[in-house]
């Protein structure tokens, strides 16, 4: 958030009085990168125990598991398989994005990727009633789910490498490279 001075079509109503907006993505501030971690640094290497009064102070300071889990929810039977995979794909994908995010993520990364579990799950779900019914339309949903999680899935990723400040590479990754057959055909 910034104060800035009216501008565009808002600005004939009040031209004095500043406003407070929300910085565009390219022009939010960095995370700092070289704050010091006290739980890392006061730890001791090979026991794991804690060392220093700012590394127990951090430690505490710590949400508990039970804070940030949510409450099981009752599903319907034929959905229970897949509401477990969304739980166990959930939590790899936010411990792969904690690993480049640095141990911390934010708010918005682990909804991103909630949501994107969610519908990773639906698109499963989806696609198993159509193979059953034979209703191809059902596969269409699916894939409209799955292609809406992928999106999700790649903007939380974004969004935790912005966050930890890593700096991204200029070559795309091997599964978004361009491969050629051999004949002069791309795939």
């Amino acid at each position: 958030m910034e104060l800035r001075t009216p501008h565009g079509t808002g600005k004939d109503v009040d031209p004095v009085a500043p406003r407070l907006e929300r910085l565009p993505p390219d022009e939010q501030p960095m995370p700092p990168a070289d704050v010091t971690d006290p739980l890392a640094e006061g730890r001791d290497p090979v026991t794991k125990r804690l060392r220093t009064r700012e590394a127990a102070q951090a430690l505490a300071r710590m949400p508990r598991r039970r804070d940030v889990l949510p409450k099981p929810l009752a599903c319907h039977p034929d959905f229970e398989p897949h509401y477990r995979r969304r739980l166990e794909w959930r939590d790899r994908r936010r411990a792969e994005l904690l690993a480049i995010g640095r141990g911390r993520l934010s708010h918005g990364v682990g909804a991103r990727l909630d949501r994107a579990a969610w519908l990773f799950a639906g698109s499963e779900f989806a696609s198993e009633l159509a193979a059953r019914s034979g209703e191809v339309a059902m596969f269409s949903t699916a894939g409209a789910l799955a292609a809406q999680a992928d999106r999700l899935d790649w903007s939380a990723y974004q969004m935790a490498v912005r966050e930890a400040g890593v700096p991204q590479p200029d070559a795309l990754p091997p599964w978004m490279q361009v491969i050629e057959d051999g004949k002069g055909a791309t795939k």
